[in-house]
């Protein structure tokens, strides 16, 4: 400290880092005090400057952040906020007016040291000594200031920083625990410091052996330093002693008290050390207590527990000596210390206490058989009392009592939590009902490993408050209880730090921490911490932590193979309380109490059979806990008591199981039922869960005599069956519309009508969200498995793990709807972050702790979840809440919506009156509770390492929901999901029953066959049931359409060939009938001639009767004129007397019976009156009688008017009037009376109009009669005239009928002669047209004949052919389809075996395939093809398969592309203008890229182009899921796509293609059940293709360009050869009638015949000139590109060697053509040239010009090996460098053949092999030369003596002369003494 201002003190945690600080900071405060010096000076004789004060400021660095720590800029208000360091410098730095220069400062960093945050003071402990902050701020470090660290380890710090510090090192060898002890002693107070020396003898004589027999033959749960566990004895003493101290003070004045005082103290620390040092595993306590035995008995030595005393000296596990003997003796005047309590005689130690009243070891099975379980508790909330329970809660509540931090550790399960929880709850009750001075608030703290120190630091601030400046305490209450659960959760940053735990040991240490926003260090005063460590349930319960620079002091925990280390600087604080593993009589105690608490009205054999089913389930639970462990594919195997809890909550929420109505039988089956929900549902192989029905149905046959056989499985008695069926053992609480009792459900395809119900109901109430499921067998029973689990109170959490595709979300769907609770279903979206779930998750928990209402969390997994959402799913899971989520204002709120919630709630509102406002507490955990109680949570994994991870930093997600796996679909589900998804296609219901068999079959065979390529190639390959819909789709569009055209083609080849043969039938047909027109046409010639002689004659006697026909017709119409002539005038006449006639009788009708009634009343009437009626009597021939022979005119009048009167009171008058016929009145008599009446001047309308509107009509009408018949007496005559003229003119009429008709014969026996005539020419003319086409036909027979002249054969096969492949076609269209959807990541080999395998399966179920290879036209045409391979596609099959899988599938493709060459085919194939071409690099998903990324994608979308993105990682982006996810849909008649958020419109054309450089990527199934996985790794046949074309392209370019040429021309001769086929065909089935009539169809064939004659002659050439070609080609094929093709595959391999070791294919490519461009190797050409000369000297120009190109093609390979070679080793170690070598020999001899794989492996691998051959073969292979010759053997050693290669001679494998090989030649030629690459060799051989 003097010499530096920079000093670290490093050390284990308790050797005393901290203590020794304080010791000096005290020294000098007194010498300061006092004014004395601290040291001598630097100077002799002279005394040095006097001692300064301390003034020490402790920062714990990692328990702030770097802004907090240093400051930073508030990028909002651009002002600086100042840290903690530079506020603390300038507090007490001189300059700064801070510190006095009486004092000195230390300014502590306490904590971890690591680059983080400790590089930023290397400028500050240099020698500048100043802190620069990036404000421009500058602090400099006065002389009076020191900083220090002090840490435990140095492993995370530079040597810069090191360099910079004086060291000073604490060894925990040095220090050991006695100080502790020491220290202890010193410290102790009345009345215990009487029995001081008797308390420090007893203590040293039995800690060192305790302590040394644990550390090497016991192990504890947790490892903690020896100096930890003895201040966790002594602490858990001071408890025991504070609580007694009364007691002895008392016993110490009574007389003999002492040896009661030395009993209680011996008895008591006993205790303590069983629980503390001896807190061993529960299956070593008997060895301790043994020990502890031995120990406390007088006269046994030790050496028979620990050993001889020097064996243990010389292996340095001798005991730690205590305090000197020669101390001791001085203490205790030389006596030893004798143990005068007993220990228990039977069980062991930790089963006792030391009761202090009866100075006794009491069992802890007496507390425990006085637990009375409460009335009024749940099942969730019950914690029952067992001897462990309660050793450990007794311990808890005395550590507690007393101030004490408490440390729970130990399994999943053993109810560290509950056991926490219940003592805060009752101590918060406590405080509640006593005053402030006693009350207490609780705090639960869940960690987790996102927790981050600032959550903590909010959550603990929020809980306290002001009590002066700079000290705080609880937020009204005396104390604070801090629970901390699951510290081991707390991940480790990057320098293997935990800031969360550095914070609280912050407190731990100094009481206090730097609150968030203040720089000043706040002191927490009325804070105790419990916590708690789960440990592994499957591992090695002990974990050693080593200590000591370089090493993390940590302790490290185990969690599924995943470590989680804790500091033992913050676990050392605490003391430990082990919670070790139920016994199995443990359990059976706990659950034997529950079940009898739980029934209500047991019978004695119910509790009996309670209790023997408590017995078979514990060993269950113990079996599947043996066998079922977690592995990486399996992590949720992780089987705890919860598990057992959950058994016996299903059975007990039964209520007829409460109340006892369940009779025995059925309450076995539920039993089995429960134990195989909890246990089986989640294992995932075939094998568990049968092994687990075996199991299950042993025990079953225990209650034999309570089941049915049928129960069992058994028929008639019959025993060793398999067990009962699942559908028999069926329990379910729903049915059809209701959810009824939790019952047995014996007929199971009830439950499948009840689940088709709710589907039913669900899709009729929900259509946008219509669920497509097809309810199989499995489905049912995973829906009846969901609905279970979600209808369970607390505990109603699933763990769905499965493939995607599986039915998990789906069937969650289902059954959430069944449950009727409100479904939140989460998915990972672009920019979906913390914040948004935060909002999420605070909507679910309103609608379940706020509205009450049941809500199902669905989350399905993803590699892309912020970590902070799988955080709070973990807390949801374990606690209920999420620490933290309401906080401020939000957290205000919340608790005033529970008010109203609260308040309705009877335990709210019983008991001491409350009133106002609830207690924020209470309304918190009542929140809480109900969250737990409506909320649920559905997680689906799809398993292995992704759920692995998961569960490793969230163990709540298997330790607290109930695993169901969803296996893959099985035959039956198959065969269903088939026949209903075909069903509504338009295929015949035949063909669906043979394709769904063989369907399901594809898909059991494509798993199996995925299972081999994975353990044959190691490259992981998942078959899931996305992959079956695929096919099933792809082979119904594939029979839809194949099928068809198939069809259509067998139809046309077999009409032509039914033509053909009709036609050739009709030739001698028509030459028949040709020569029989003959007679007939000359009969017809001479029937025509005597008929025109007949037509003659008659035409003549027609021309005299027309004449006279004609001059009667002229008279008759001059007749007929006149006769219209007198009609037209007697119209005329007659129409101008009906007007007047109509509008009288129109008068007529305006008369109603009033008017007449009124008329006919009248006694007197009007004159007018009468004289109209007397009219109308006298046309009706009315006359009076009665009358006088002469009466007067008044006797006259009168008497007429009584006639009128009764012709009024005629109720027809009107009609008669109306019906009057007009042409009646034809006397003249009657006219004449008339008009004397109309001569009468009364007698007009007008004036009698005046009188009667009825008599005005009637005059009316009868002026008018008397008119119309003054005008018929003139037409009558002219009436009769005219008449009598129309008789005439119809007798004329009559005689000129006669005559025309005589006419008319004669005239139609001239039409019948001429008919007859007409019939005789045209059958002549028909005769002759017959002739003449009979000859046409016949010549077109035969040209159409010679035109198809050997098409009838070919057709005739070709028809055959088509006729059997659509008879094949259903397999073809099978293996196309599954090939499509399975065969995408598979090799060649492993493709072809596949395809293979589905032929024999579908000849066993009668489909039958085509034979050969899979007919790849089924997917592409040849046009697509050959553009493919046009497109730079690798011309092999492998290649034109992939290419043909990517462009059918309608998955989007993701291809694994190591050499790029996928990527390169399709920016070819695709138009560049079309084509969008994205990287899948971190800025693709990051910041402003990503909004650019979306308008391009968004764009492409639209536009229809295609995206290619290329480099697609292991974990994919949420927007590139989005676009797998391929959410269409139709909005406005648009096709939209659902990206997130945002909908985008879609376009047909839209292809988007995925691409890797991974060349074993391992993708979840959740990626590949959305693309269709294609393998473009490139084989050995691929890339000697591309060599063999760049080497003919050097050596005979022009031979290559042909090549190619030849292909197109090929191609497209193929192609004009069809169409031209095709038309033909076309042509004659599309004929209407008989194609012999039709010449232009022989046109067209004679066109067609020569050209396919022109094509055929083209298509030989290109193949004889092709067959050249390949002649040529196949010269460099061998000796060339297959031998270099091999190098390319050693070349790649070399990444095994380093994972640096990278070469691309075109690296490979440049480098050979580089090769053939250079010159060659001078010797190589020399030496060749040489061997050349030689050889052909004496040949003929064949022999030499075939010499030559040999030579040549040596050169070539001699140059390209040197050259690879050169290029490679200039990126290789030069270790690596002669591997390498080796590696290309190796290769080139297995491309000659010159070696095999075998020989080979056992050249590398030794005789290792040889013990799995025969003898033969081992001898056969040991005898070859090269093996077993020891000159060869060394002549193949190089300079270091090892053998890098041994050639086999060429004379033992083919007879030819052996030869001197060089390495890099492969065999070709050497030059002695010299290798290829122009070393020196140094041995005979090669080197």
């Amino acid at each position: 400290l003097e010499v530096r201002h920079g000093v670290m003190l490093i050390g284990a945690p308790g050797v005393g880092k901290t203590s020794c600080l304080n010791a000096l900071e005290a020294a000098l405060g007194n010498l300061a005090a006092h004014k004395l010096p601290a040291g001598s000076s630097s100077v002799k004789g002279r005394v040095g400057p006097a001692a300064q004060a301390i003034v020490k400021t402790t920062i714990s660095p990692k328990a702030l952040s770097i802004a907090q720590l240093y400051g930073e800029l508030d990028l909002a208000s651009r002002e600086w906020e100042d840290g903690v360091f530079p506020h603390s410098m300038r507090e007490v730095t001189v300059d700064a007016g801070g510190a006095s220069s009486s004092e000195r400062a230390w300014i502590v960093f306490d904590g971890p040291v690591d680059t983080e945050w400790v590089e930023n003071l290397n400028t500050l402990l240099d020698d500048t000594r100043k802190l620069c902050l990036s404000s421009g701020e500058t602090i400099f470090l006065t002389p009076n200031v020191t900083v220090l660290f002090e840490c435990d380890s140095l492993s995370a710090v530079s040597p810069a920083t090191v360099s910079r510090l004086g060291i000073v090192y604490l060894d925990e060898s040095e220090a050991g625990w006695e100080p502790i002890i020491s220290q202890w002693l010193t410290k102790l107070e009345a009345p215990h410091l009487a029995y001081k020396n008797k308390l420090s003898l007893m203590i040293n004589q039995m800690t060192a052996p305790c302590i040394e027999f644990v550390n090497n033959h016991c192990s504890r749960l947790l490892d903690l330093p020896d100096t930890a566990v003895i201040a966790d004895t002594l602490k858990l003493f001071d408890c025991h002693l504070a609580d007694l101290a009364d007691r002895l003070t008392q016993l110490g004045k009574e007389p003999g008290g002492n040896h009661t005082v030395n009993l209680i103290y011996e008895g008591v620390w006993i205790f303590c050390m069983t629980h503390t040092v001896g807190a061993v595993l529960t299956n070593e306590r008997v060895k301790f207590t043994e020990f502890m035995r031995i120990l406390c008995s007088v006269g046994k030595s030790l050496d028979s527990v620990l050993g001889n005393t020097d064996q243990r000296a010389a292996t340095g596990t001798q005991m730690m000596p205590p305090i000197s003997d020669v101390q001791d003796n001085r203490v205790t005047g030389g006596k030893k210390f004798t143990i005068h309590v007993g220990l228990p005689a039977e069980d062991v130690l930790h089963d006792f206490y030391y009761d202090t009243d009866e100075l006794q070891w009491t069992n802890w099975q007496v507390l425990w058989e006085r637990y009375m379980i409460p009335d009024n508790v749940v099942y969730h909330e019950l914690c029952i009392e067992t001897c462990d329970t309660s050793s450990r809660t007794y311990l808890f509540e005395l550590l507690t009592r007393h101030g004490a931090n408490v440390l729970f550790s130990g399994q999943s399960g053993t109810g560290k939590t509950i056991t926490t929880q219940q003592y805060l709850k009752n101590a918060a009750a406590e405080g509640e009902k006593g005053d402030q001075e006693t009350s207490t608030n609780t705090v639960h703290l869940s960690l987790s490993g996102a927790t981050s120190v600032e959550s903590v630091q909010q959550i603990l601030e929020s809980n306290l408050r002001r009590r002066r400046k700079g000290l705080y305490g609880p937020n009204g209450a005396k104390r604070l209880l801090l629970f901390i659960d699951d510290i081991q959760m707390v991940s480790q940053d990057q320098y293997g730090s935990q800031p969360p735990l550095e914070l609280l040991r912050q407190w731990l240490d100094h009481k206090g921490w730097y609150f968030l926003g203040k720089t000043e260090f706040m002191t927490v005063l009325d804070m105790q911490l419990v916590g708690s460590i789960t440990t592994p349930s499957y591992s090695s319960y002990a974990v050693k932590a080593s200590y000591g620079a370089g090493d993390k002091s940590t302790t490290g925990l185990t969690s599924c193979g995943h470590q989680m280390p804790i500091s033992v600087r913050f676990v050392r604080h605490f003391v430990h309380v082990p919670t070790m593993p139920f016994t199995d009589e443990g359990i059976q105690q706990i659950y034997k109490l529950v079940m009898d608490f739980a029934l209500e009205v047991p019978d004695e054999s119910t509790q009996e059979l309670a209790d023997q089913l408590v017995d078979e389930t514990v060993k269950m639970y113990r079996k599947i806990t043996e066998r079922m462990l977690p592995v990486p594919r399996k992590p949720h195997y992780q089987f705890t008591l919860r598990h057992i809890a959950r058994i016996f909550r299903g059975i007990l929420g039964v209520p007829e199981v409460r109340e006892g109505t369940f009779s025995n039988r059925e309450f076995v089956l539920l039993w089995v039922h429960e134990a195989t929900r909890v246990l089986s549902d989640g294992l995932v192989d075939q094998e568990g869960r049968r092994w687990f029905k075996e199991i299950a149905t042993d025990s079953m046959r225990q209650f034999r005599h309570f089941l049915q056989p049928e129960d069992l499985g058994e028929d008639q008695g019959k025993k060793g069956s398999e067990g009962p069926t699942d559908e028999h053992l069926t329990f379910a609480c729903f049915s059809r519309g209701r959810r009824g009792a939790y019952k047995h459900v014996p007929n199971f395809k009830a439950l499948i009508r009840a689940c088709e119900w709710y589907l039913h109901e669900h899709n009729k109430a929900n259509p946008m969200g219509a669920l497509h499921v097809v309810l199989f067998k499995n489905a049912v029973e995973q829906i009846v498995r969901l609905v279970r689990i979600l209808n369970q109170d607390h505990s109603g959490h699933a763990l769905l793990v499965g493939q995607a595709g599986s039915g998990r979300r789906t069937l969650t769907y289902l059954a959430v709807y069944i449950v009727r609770a409100k479904l939140f279903a989460f998915e990972m979206k672009p920019g979906y972050g913390a914040e948004w779930w935060y909002q999420d998750l605070k909507e679910v928990l309103h609608t379940s702790g706020i509205l009450g209402q049941r809500t199902v969390l669905l989350i399905c997994d993803s590699v892309l979840y912020p970590e902070v959402i799988l955080d709070n799913v973990n807390h949801l899971l374990s606690n209920g809440k999420v620490p933290g989520l309401y906080m401020g204002d939000e957290r205000q709120m919340l608790l005033e919506q529970l008010q109203p919630v609260a308040a309705v709630m009877t335990e709210f509102n019983s008991g001491s009156g409350l009133s106002g406002q609830i207690n924020a507490n209470k309304l918190e955990e009542l929140f809480v509770d109900r969250c737990r109680q409506y909320l649920r949570i559905a997680f689906c994994s799809t398993g292995g390492g992704l759920l692995a991870k998961r569960l490793r930093k969230h163990p709540a997600i298997a330790h607290s929901t109930t695993a169901c796996y969803f296996p893959g679909w099985d035959n039956e589900a198959c065969q269903a999901v088939a026949a209903q998804l075909w069903t509504g296609m338009e295929i015949p219901e035949d063909t669906i029953a043979k394709l769904a068999p063989a369907c399901a079959l594809t898909h059991s065979t494509a798993c199996q066959c995925g299972q081999n390529y994975t353990s044959n190639t190691g490259r992981p390959i998942t078959i899931t049931s996305a992959d079956f819909l695929e096919m099933i789709r792809a082979v119904a569009r594939l029979v839809l359409s194949k099928r068809v055209k198939v069809k259509q083609l067998q139809e046309r080849y077999s009409l032509g060939v039914v033509k053909m043969q009709v036609i050739q039938s009709r030739v001698k047909e028509m030459r028949e009938a040709l020569e029989s027109i003959q007679p007939a046409m000359q009969a017809t010639k001479e029937e025509t001639e005597r008929l025109m002689v007949e037509i003659s004659k008659e035409e003549d006697e027609a021309a005299v009767a027309r004449g006279v026909v004609e001059k009667e017709e002229a008279g008759a119409q001059d007749e007929a004129l006149e006769a219209q002539r007198m009609r037209d005038t007697c119209d005329n006449e007659l129409a101008n007397t009906m007007p007047p006639l109509l509008e009288s009788l129109a008068g007529l009708q305006s008369i109603n019976k009033k008017d007449i009634a009124e008329l006919k009343t009248l006694k007197h009437p009007p004159p007018g009156v009468r004289l109209v009626m007397e009219c109308v009597c006298i046309i009706f021939r009315v006359y009076p009688m009665n009358i006088p022979s002469r009466p007067t005119k008044e006797e006259l009048d009168k008497a007429f008017w009584q006639e009128s009167q009764k012709l009024l009171g005629d109720y027809n008058f009107l009609q008669r009037l109306f019906d009057f016929d007009k042409d009646a009145v034809d006397s003249e008599e009657i006219i004449n009376k008339i008009d004397r009446y109309t001569a009468m001047e009364e007698f007009n309308p007008v004036r009698i109009a005046k009188v009667s509107k009825a008599a005005t009509c009637i005059c009316m009408w009868v002026c008018a009669l008397d008119r119309y018949y003054d005008v018929m007496k003139i037409v009558r005559p002219k009436q009769e005239a005219l008449e009598l003229a129309e008789m005439e003119l119809k007798d004329k009429h009559l005689r000129l009928g006669e005559t025309r008709a005589k006419l008319d014969g004669i005239l139609r026996s001239v039409g019948e002669l001429k008919d007859n005539m007409a019939k005789m020419l045209e059958r002549r003319e028909s005769l002759k047209t017959e002739a003449e086409n009979a000859a046409k036909r016949l010549t077109r027979a035969q040209q159409l004949l010679n035109a198809l002249h050997g098409e009838r054969s070919r057709w005739t096969q070709l028809a055959e052919q088509y006729t059997q492949k659509y008879n094949q076609i259903l397999g073809d269209c099978l293996l196309a389809g599954g090939m499509v959807s399975y065969l995408g990541a598979m090799d060649s080999v492993h493709r072809n075996d596949c395809l293979t395998q589905w032929k024999v399966v579908f000849e066993g179920i009668g489909t039958t395939c085509t034979e050969g290879p899979l007919d790849l036209e089924l997917l592409c045409t040849e046009e697509e093809m050959q553009r493919w391979t046009d497109a730079g596609l690798p011309n092999s099959r492998f290649a034109v398969e992939n290419a043909a899988i990517m462009t059918y599938s309608k998955r989007w493709p993701l291809i694994i592309d190591p050499q790029e060459q996928a990527s390169t085919f399709i920016r070819h194939v695709i138009p560049r203008e079309q084509q969008l071409v994205l990287k899948a690099t971190s800025s693709f998903i990051e910041g402003k890229a990503l909004e650019l990324t979306k308008r391009q994608l968004y764009r492409a979308l639209e536009e229809g182009y295609a995206v290619l993105l290329e480099d697609v990682q292991e974990q994919t982006d949420p927007l590139v899921d989005a676009l797998l996810a391929q959410k269409k849909f139709r909005h406005e008649g648009n096709m939209c796509i659902q990206l997130g958020e945002q909908t985008v419109a879609f376009n047909r054309n839209f292809r988007l293609f995925l691409t890797t450089r991974l060349p074993n990527p391992n993708y979840t199934s959740d990626v590949l059940t959305r693309t269709v996985l294609i393998n473009y790794t490139i084989t050995i046949q691929e890339v000697t293709e591309q060599l063999l074309s760049a080497t003919v392209l050097h050596e005979r370019p022009e031979l290559e360009r042909e090549r190619r040429e030849l292909a197109l021309k090929r191609v497209r001769n193929d192609i004009e050869l069809r169409q031209v086929e095709k038309r033909v065909l076309e042509v004659i089935a599309n004929a209407d009638g008989d194609l012999l009539d039709d010449e232009n169809i022989l046109i067209t064939l004679a066109d067609s015949r020569r050209t396919s004659q022109e094509i055929k002659r083209r298509a030989a050439a290109v193949q004889t000139n092709t067959e050249k070609i390949e002649e040529i080609r196949s010269i460099y094929h061998q000796a060339v590109a297959k031998r270099s093709a091999h190098l390319y595959f050693a070349l790649v391999d070399l990444h095994k060697v380093n994972p640096a070791y990278q070469f691309s294919l075109s690296f490979f490519l440049s480098t050979f053509r580089d090769s053939l461009n250079q010159e060659v190797d001078p010797y190589a050409t020399e030496d060749s040239s040489e061997n050349v000369a030689e050889s052909v000297s004496l040949g003929t120009p064949e022999q030499e010009f075939q010499a030559a190109q040999e030579a040549r093609l040596i050169r070539i390979n001699e140059q390209f090996i040197q050259t690879l070679f050169s290029n490679v080793c200039r990126s290789l170690f030069e270790q690596h460098k002669l591997m390498f070598a080796f590696m290309m020999y190796a290769s080139l001899i297995l491309a000659d053949g010159r070696a095999t794989k075998e020989e080979l492996d056992f050249l590398v691998t030794g005789t290792a092999q040889l013990q799995d051959l025969p003898e033969e073969e081992s001898m056969q292979l040991l005898s070859r030369e090269a093996s077993s010759s020891p000159d060869k053997a060394e002549g193949n050693a190089g300079a270091d003596g090892n053998v890098v290669g041994a050639v086999p001679s060429e004379d033992t494998r083919d007879g030819s002369a052996s030869e001197s090989e060089g390495l890099l030649s492969g065999g070709n030629t050497a030059r002695s003494g010299r290798n290829s690459i122009g070393e020196e060799s140094s041995g005979a051989g090669e080197g």
